[in-house]
């Protein structure tokens, strides 16, 4: 009788343990199918987000053009306004990097000013977006003046280094107006239409745009022809980077640059645009920038790059309310970290290897 009543006690536990453990499974389904369903309704309204914003654009620069140049600077000054108090991120990334860079040295209102003329620099770049193919004509003549381009060599290929300064959109095709065979690295938009929209805008400037994904085999080519290749460098690199310091606090910078003259003994060029009271533009060239190579590869590209922020720092300074201090350029990250730290690490025992052998060959 008590084996038949422990029988049955352990089929009901049995059964409950099932019942149980299917509720558990069916309550995972429908987790897993909500989860799904979300990632759905996100992946659509990305979508949707991405293909208004690629409309704006494509109206907001048919509207600009046609619009005198001074009524198109003022809509986009009044959007940068707009902007500066709907993007609180973007106002404290701003903040922060001006406390960074400029300490108690600038009071809070001087630093106010300096970020709120930031936010109306790149309002204006906006609005003169769709002008581009203007710049490289008889007409973009009353626009942008040169400043000292005769310093690069025209005889061979060459990289341009500059930073989100001014309008730096017109740089390129106010080069191509000088009559240089210029190459752009531009980044990728993840919006298939934007970016075939921004870039057909660019290259109607005369400029040959380059992909930052895996650009350093396009940049080779187009040095190979003899062309001139714009990088803009002033941003937290992801790929290729180098710890450097800049404003006197660490970051990260693209070693393309170092690298490919380094490898190429190709010049590198700073090219910088100024807007003027006038509401013109000065493009102002400077270099080829020096280093003195000590052999050591790896070292030179880390050398080098830090030169070359260096050389960038000085541009922004000269007039830092024409600089993107909206970018977190001072972004950590752990992943570069974590790799600089294991090639130190392999280097100092590599090092340390060397000075063994070397003790034990002069003991020998």
């Amino acid at each position: 009788m008590r084996a038949e009543e422990s029988w049955e006690s352990g089929g009901r536990w049995l059964g409950r343990g099932l019942a149980l453990e299917s509720k558990a499974l069916a309550t995972s389904e429908d987790t897993l199918r909500e989860k799904r369903r979300r990632g759905k309704r996100a992946a659509l309204g990305r979508r949707v987000a991405n293909r208004l914003w690629t409309a704006f654009i494509l109206f907001y620069t048919k509207v600009t053009y046609w619009m005198p140049i001074s009524l198109a600077r003022f809509s986009g000054r009044v959007l940068a306004r707009l902007a500066y108090w709907v993007l609180p991120r973007r106002r404290r990334i701003g903040m922060s990097n001006l406390d960074l860079a400029y300490g108690d040295s600038l009071t809070r209102a001087e630093k106010t000013r300096i970020l709120r003329a930031s936010f109306e620099n790149f309002g204006i770049v906006a609005a003169e977006f769709s002008r581009i193919p203007d710049v490289n004509t008889e007409r973009g003549r009353q626009y942008v003046r040169t400043e000292n381009i005769e310093c690069i060599d025209r005889s061979q290929g060459a990289l341009i280094v500059g930073a989100h300064m001014s309008n730096w959109e017109w740089m390129g095709p106010c080069m191509a107006h000088a009559g240089f065979n210029l190459s752009m690295v531009v980044n990728r938009y993840d919006d298939a239409a934007r970016g075939g929209l921004i870039d057909a805008i660019r290259s109607s400037g005369g400029v040959e745009t380059i992909s930052k994904h895996r650009a350093a085999p396009k940049i080779l080519r187009a040095l190979r022809k003899g062309r001139v290749v714009g990088l803009v460098v002033d941003q937290s690199a992801r790929e290729g980077a180098r710890k450097v310091e800049v404003f006197g606090h660490a970051c990260w910078a693209s070693a393309v640059p170092a690298h490919l003259a380094l490898r190429t003994d190709v010049p590198i060029y700073y090219g910088t645009m100024r807007r003027e009271k006038d509401g013109t533009y000065t493009a102002t060239f400077s270099g080829p920038a020096k280093y003195e190579q000590s052999g050591d590869l790896a070292t030179d590209v880390t050398a080098f790059t830090q030169v070359l922020q260096s050389g960038i720092e000085s541009l922004i300074r000269e007039t830092p309310e024409q600089w993107m201090w909206t970018h977190d350029r001072w972004k950590r990250r752990p992943e570069l970290e974590q790799a600089a730290e294991a090639q130190q690490a392999k280097t100092d025992a590599q090092t340390s290897a060397a000075a063994k052998a070397g003790k034990t060959a002069s003991a020998d």
